[in-house]
């Protein structure tokens, strides 16, 4: 059996008869285990609470592992989670619950968060050399359901709504229409090329998020605080407070108070001479503020981004960073747009999306468009569509004797921006050409009398 089971890409192992697991949270692994002298079985990242699921399995599978060495920052709080799993919390799979006994009875964890590589080391040299508390265990996660991916555009798309509403889109297109392709992390991604995520207000947390509302509040100081958290290379609040001296918040602030109308307030996470061979590089890479309608715009290029472990964080964040530059420039706040370039979801959490999805993703009523909204009518055989905008005002009026004509003359000018509406106004002047066909009246929004 080749060990560890799930990261084996990611995963330093040293020596897997070893007692000592390393779990390095969100420090890179390499800056703790490079002044570990003594020997270990495996060391490692624990980025989310989803990743306790497959250390549980990678220990069952190698039962000579008795201590847990819980080191490096804990920008997710994912070390609290496992020592709450430790402690007794059923935050674990279903198929895992019945072993969960077994792994607390057996093996420990030491914390030692905060501490440096040396005292690390000497920890475990003091360790007590045990023997393996049970025969492996092969609790195998199921194998991730793949459908073909339906066919799509190869690049760019687009969805709106609150942020809770938008990431139930961007499951949504990325189930239905992702390709399937390798990570560098080991396993498979269902991946949308550059999808744009306009989020026109923040909304709510939503139960169905991954994350409580206390693991968003812990997020947010890496991205609105240039402070370094010990033992990580960056922080997105880092590059964009002090990227080599520059607070670029503050510049973009600066910049839109003097000329609102300017296209220079960006900031960059991207540093060439840190990033150009880093194993880790930003994947938040550019912010830019813009002014219109006496509104603060922004936008963020991400190169690489998890739509299902990140994404929604990122959101918000970005919303916080977004209404901290419209304050400082006395303005309200307008959408928020995310341009993920690689936009992916992993496939250890394509059954939870699927699941979110089933019970969460439902039709819902019909918005307001944008572009604004039609009033359909008869004249003399004629079918008359009055085009307004959202404020009442009249735009353009198409006439035509067939619901065809008319909805071809709409296509060509884009006059209607969501699916939901081209629907609607397709079942309007279909019921309209059947009115005139067969002599029968006609008021939009009610059923034909025959």
């Amino acid at each position: 059996m080749q060990w560890p089971l799930y990261f084996r890409e990611t995963t330093e192992v040293r020596n897997p008869q070893s007692n000592v697991a390393l779990c390095t949270l969100w420090t890179e692994t390499e800056k703790i285990t490079k002044n570990i002298k003594n020997d270990f079985a495996i060391a490692g990242n624990l980025y989310f609470n989803d990743g306790i699921n497959y250390m549980v399995r990678n220990i069952l599978s190698n039962p000579n592992i008795r201590y847990i060495v819980l080191c490096g920052a804990d920008l997710s709080k994912s070390g609290e989670h496992l020592i709450d799993f430790f402690n007794g919390k059923d935050i674990v799979e279903e198929e895992i619950k019945p072993y969960a006994d077994l792994i607390r009875k057996n093996v420990s964890v030491i914390d030692m968060r905060g501490s440096d590589s040396e005292e690390i080391d000497r920890k475990i040299s003091s360790l007590k050399r045990l023997q393996p508390f049970s025969e492996p265990i092969i609790l195998k996660a199921s194998e991730p359901k793949c459908e073909d991916a339906f066919p799509s555009h190869s690049s760019g798309f687009v969805v709106r709504g609150s942020i809770g509403d938008a990431w139930l889109s961007i499951l949504r297109n990325i189930m239905h229409f992702g390709a399937t392709k390798k990570t560098e992390y080991g396993g498979e991604q269902k991946e949308l090329l550059n999808l744009m995520a306009v989020v026109e207000e923040e909304g709510k947390h939503e139960p169905y998020f991954a994350f409580s509302e206390a693991d968003l509040e812990d997020y947010y100081p890496q991205v609105m605080s240039a402070n370094k958290i010990e033992g990580t290379s960056y922080t997105y609040g880092q590059r964009f407070r002090n990227h080599e001296g520059y607070d670029q918040i503050k510049k973009m602030i600066e910049d839109l108070k003097k000329t609102n109308y300017t296209r220079r307030a960006m900031a960059v996470t991207w540093n060439v001479k840190e990033d150009f061979h880093s194993e880790h590089p930003p994947c938040w890479i550019l912010l830019q503020g813009l002014v219109q309608e006496g509104k603060l715009f922004l936008t963020s290029y991400i190169r690489s981004n998890d739509m299902f472990g990140a994404w929604p964080q990122n959101a918000f964040a970005l919303k916080k960073i977004q209404k901290e530059i419209a304050d400082g420039i006395g303005l309200q706040t307008g959408s928020l747009t995310t341009i993920s370039s690689s936009a992916h979801i992993y496939d250890r959490n394509w059954e939870k999306a699927r699941k979110i999805l089933e019970e969460y993703d439902k039709p819902q009523d019909l918005m307001l468009d944008p572009k604004g909204n039609f009033l359909v009518q008869i004249e003399n055989k004629e079918i008359i569509v009055t085009h307004y905008s959202p404020d009442g005002s009249k735009l353009q009026i198409y006439r035509g004797k067939t619901a065809e004509e008319i909805y071809r003359h709409l296509a060509k000018n884009e006059a209607i921006s969501m699916s939901e509406h081209w629907a609607y106004i397709g079942e309007e002047l279909a019921k309209a050409e059947i009115a005139i066909n067969n002599n029968l009246p006609y008021v939009q929004d009610r059923e034909l009398k025959i």
